[in-house]
């Protein structure tokens, strides 16, 4: 604990230097950043007298009235991330809020904190959503904020390994006054880490083996060995027909050397949960079908959270037509059957230790074709600004997650990992009779379909909003009614040409730039995707 402690201590010694205002006059101060010039000097004020208090020895300061302090800061701060679109918020109110949560994580360890749950796990909830809201801008805060998980790693383990022993074990890391240093009695405000009787591994063993619906393959993607470097190449830049561009292809054999693969499996909630400090650390995660259906959200959760809810529940699979015998199902158990997904987040830069887990297959350091003239998107994907290396994502959820048809301005390679999907893909050529979206509610949704594969398809029910001309039918329309209206409203979707796979565990698909893509999971599923032009 020392150790966490001192860690605590020199960050926020920084911090506190870093407010200093400007004085010419004085070698004893540092000046204010750039970014942090920017905002209001009564903020930064405020900022600096409790970090200023918080250099003290405890006893000497108010605690609820410095916790409540920084709460409004927070506050006040996070309002800010609101007011702009999300790639517009100025770097100084990020900083701001960078600076304001590592300041309350380490209250937390000094063990001045007045949650309900352990310390550790408000550290973790803090600096969690540091990352996730402002990205830890600010020279070394994510590498401090890095360092204090691994710290916290530690902390956990020896927290295991004396319970094992009968011993006791208590958390937080309280100041001591110097007198006080060889006492019996423990700190004051010691708080212990919550949670922590049993290893959460020991009743999440293996994912669910249940699978959902598959679809049939009607037009497989053709299947190979991953080639070296040089023939990659001319696959690219050479393809078959000129008229069509580069085509969608699964390599096998490329992933077997992955520790996520082997020593190291994701295929093990063990893993999982003991990478993630036992479940605490936060992901977001998606709440509902698909992100175009109604009633879909999205919230932040604990890992744990997420697998127990969402990944290791019962399968799901029947559930349409189990909700049509059951009537009286309320708004309780409709929210209980929602599907979670953490879809299309950058796992890997929140969760360092998970991203030495694989690597990047080596297509993915090619120069790769432009993207094809057929797609009437050519030249807004060829103006996106250019990766300097490549854009990974994770995609983790149980059988039936979904991501609606849809195309990315980038090349990309979805690296089956745990489980299976289907995926189906259009080409440029196609995007036509494919109905892109246009601008809903402020936001170009155009990289998306209007229509729903597994509802055209007759998998999955017609979408709620396809039905309200229905309500002043005096029948309910059946299903086939409903689907063949659904078919006929986009009856240039049945002529649209397309190709399809189940992904398979181990296996990389190529989804070349301009393609549009259907992905469905058909098991517990967890995928990366690395996109790169």
């Amino acid at each position: 604990m020392e150790k966490l402690r001192s860690h605590g201590l020199q960050i926020l010694s920084t911090i506190h230097a870093n407010l200093s205002p400007q004085e010419t006059l004085s070698r004893d101060t540092t000046p204010f950043s750039d970014e942090l010039l920017e905002l209001p000097p009564l903020l930064l004020a405020l900022l600096r007298r409790q970090t200023a208090l918080l250099l003290k020895p405890v006893g000497s300061y108010n605690d609820a009235l410095l916790l409540k302090r920084l709460a409004d800061l927070e506050r006040t701060a996070r309002g800010k991330l609101y007011v702009y679109p999300f790639h517009q918020v100025p770097v100084a109110w990020r900083r701001l809020v960078c600076e304001i949560g590592i300041v309350r994580a380490v209250v937390a360890i000094l063990g001045i904190y007045g949650g309900e749950v352990g310390w550790v796990d408000e550290v973790v909830k803090t600096l969690d959503m540091v990352l996730i809201m402002s990205g830890a801008p600010g020279e070394g805060r994510r590498e401090w904020i890095e360092k204090t998980f691994e710290i916290l790693e530690e902390v956990i383990a020896e927290r295991n390994e004396l319970g094992h022993s009968g011993r006791e074990f208590s958390g937080g890391g309280g100041r001591k006054e110097a007198h006080e240093t060889d006492s019996p009695e423990p700190p004051p405000k010691r708080l212990r880490i919550a949670n922590e009787t049993s290893a959460p591994g020991d009743v999440i063993d293996r994912f669910p083996s249940s699978s959902s619906f598959t679809p049939p393959v009607s037009h497989p993607i053709p299947r190979m060995e991953v080639p070296d470097t040089y023939v990659l190449g001319a696959l690219l830049s050479n393809p078959a027909d000129a008229d069509v561009g580069p085509i969608p292809v699964v390599f096998t054999g490329g992933m077997g050397h992955w520790p996520a693969m082997s020593e190291r499996p994701w295929s093990s909630p063990q893993y999982l949960l003991k990478r993630t400090l036992g479940g605490r650390r936060l992901v977001p995660v998606e709440v509902g079908r698909s992100y175009v259906d109604g009633g879909w959200g999205q919230r932040i959760i604990p890992f744990k959270e997420f697998l127990e809810e969402f990944v290791m529940r019962p399968s799901t699979v029947g559930r349409e037509e189990r909700s049509e015998k059951e009537d009286g199902a309320d708004q309780e158990e409709d929210e209980r059957r929602k599907t979670g997904y953490l879809a299309q987040h950058n796992l890997f830069s929140q969760i360092p230790s998970l991203r030495s887990d694989i690597l990047i297959p080596d297509v993915c350091w090619l120069d790769p074709p432009p993207p094809h003239s057929s797609s009437p998107m050519a030249a807004v994907h060829a103006a996106t600004a250019k990766l300097d290396e490549p854009l990974l994502n994770a995609w983790f959820g149980p059988a039936g997650t979904i991501s609606p048809l849809h195309v990315d301005p980038y090349h990309n390679i979805l690296a089956q990992v745990v489980g299976r999907k289907y995926v189906r893909l259009y080409g440029p050529r196609e995007t036509a009779g494919l109905s892109p979206r246009g601008e809903e509610g402020g936001v170009d949704m155009g990289n998306t379909s209007l229509v729903d594969v597994g509802a055209w398809e007759g998998w999955d029910e017609v979408p709620e909003e396809e039905e309200e001309d229905e309500e002043m039918e005096t029948e309910t329309p059946s299903r086939e009614v409903k689907r063949d209206r659904y078919r006929e409203r986009f009856k240039a979707f049945g002529e649209a040409r397309y190709v399809d796979v189940i992904l398979e565990e181990g296996e990389f698909l190529y989804i070349p730039v301009g393609w549009w893509h259907y992905v469905r999971s058909l098991s517990v599923s967890l995928s990366v995707s690395f996109w790169w032009n």
